[in-house]
């Protein structure tokens, strides 16, 4: 396969920039965020700026356990975005996914929720009774609200967990009532007792651990005049006095030394202003305003040589910078005649290490 001569020079025709929006890097709780079983919606910060159409992916932080609804590295679109959630889809414009309540970490403890019981007894004296005692076998931490209505007691509100119950059905007694069969119960310690095997699955966010979402891939953005980017170093003068007798008696002056200290990389990018609300241009533009810049990337090819496909670079033959970058703000030039474009001139600075330079992955 042919190849380019070394004495080619680089224009910037051979350019290319490719965005990941601001906002769109967010850590989410693995059970709260993801909502219980039949819910569609997953929790998001207000400062998320995810937009319909968005594509969007899963990877999970420590011992975090994803909902089964969705996959860790799948691409995932973006269907419905409100203030504080998005729904997503498989593709784009696709059905919304309804999320199974999976997620997060299992606990040995009793749900706080009313159950069914097997055996309530009749004959109790009306009213809601609480902190009811829930025993089975030699577990009884947990504790209950009872409401009697019509003289039969129902289980309403599971008030303090316990552990090492099971799943079943059981009987409830309280003093002054019967056990179902038509035996009086007069004296029972504690006085208001459960027994049974109560339904126990407690779920919760795994501690210490999150799940990431972020933008999936790269897009162009197709109307940038032009860009520029300095990378530079810190010097960190290490100039000392003398180790030496005499060593400062030299006929020249001593010259300080140096070594270097922190890089530092700022740069701008020249964008032509068009009428489409949804390019990608615009949403850069207006990203330069977020407060939050989390998950803005940048990749800013000098020399972007094609894939085999012809509609992606191939990064192993390109020369590029890859960064993540903090937007700041922008100026705006707009036109005075009728034949120049409006363009506005996007600052940022790099928030972090590269993750490539030119044809070095670091």
């Amino acid at each position: 396969m042919p190849v380019a001569c070394s004495e080619s020079q680089l224009t910037g025709q051979d350019g290319l920039v490719m965005f990941k929006p601001a906002g769109t890097e967010q850590c989410l709780l693995d059970y709260t965020d993801f909502g219980p079983a039949s819910d569609t919606s997953i929790t998001v910060p207000l400062t998320h700026n995810y937009k319909l159409g968005d594509p969007v992916t899963f990877s999970l932080n420590g011992s975090a356990k994803l909902d089964s609804a969705f996959t860790v590295g799948t691409t995932y679109y973006v269907v419905a975005a409100g203030e504080q959630f998005v729904q997503l889809s498989a593709s784009l414009g696709g059905a919304v996914i309804t999320m199974t309540g999976n997620g997060g970490t299992t606990g040995s403890g009793l749900a706080s929720a009313a159950f069914a019981v097997g055996f309530p007894g009749a004959g109790y004296a009306n009213g809601v009774y609480t902190g009811v005692q829930l025993v089975q076998g030699v577990n009884t931490t947990a504790r209950a609200t009872v409401t009697v209505t019509t003289g039969v007691p129902v289980v309403t509100t599971i008030t303090t967990a316990g552990l090492g119950y099971t799943t079943g059905v059981g009987s409830l007694r309280l003093a002054g009532g019967n056990d179902g069969n038509g035996n009086s119960i007069t004296a029972v310690t504690p006085t208001q007792v459960w027994q049974g095997t109560p339904a126990l699955t407690t779920r919760s966010d795994t501690a210490g651990a999150h799940i990431e979402m972020t933008y999936a891939k790269y897009a162009a953005v197709c109307q940038v005049e032009s860009f520029t980017i300095n990378l530079t170093r810190a010097k960190i003068e290490t100039t000392s006095i003398p180790c030496k007798v005499g060593g400062g008696a030299s006929k020249y002056a001593a010259f300080k030394t140096y070594q270097p200290g922190y890089a530092d990389g700022t740069g701008s990018m020249t964008v032509k202003f068009t009428a489409d609300s949804n390019s990608l241009a615009n949403r850069l533009l207006a990203d330069s305003m977020l407060r939050s810049q989390s998950g803005a990337w940048v990749k800013l090819y000098i020399n972007a040589v094609a894939a085999g496909s012809g509609t992606v670079p191939d990064d192993a033959s390109s020369l590029y910078i890859e960064a993540p970058i903090s937007l700041e703000g922008m100026d705006v030039s707009l036109s005075s005649s009728g034949d120049t474009p409006t363009t506005a001139t996007v600052n940022f600075s790099v928030s972090g290490l590269p993750k490539h330079l030119l044809s070095i992955d670091l």
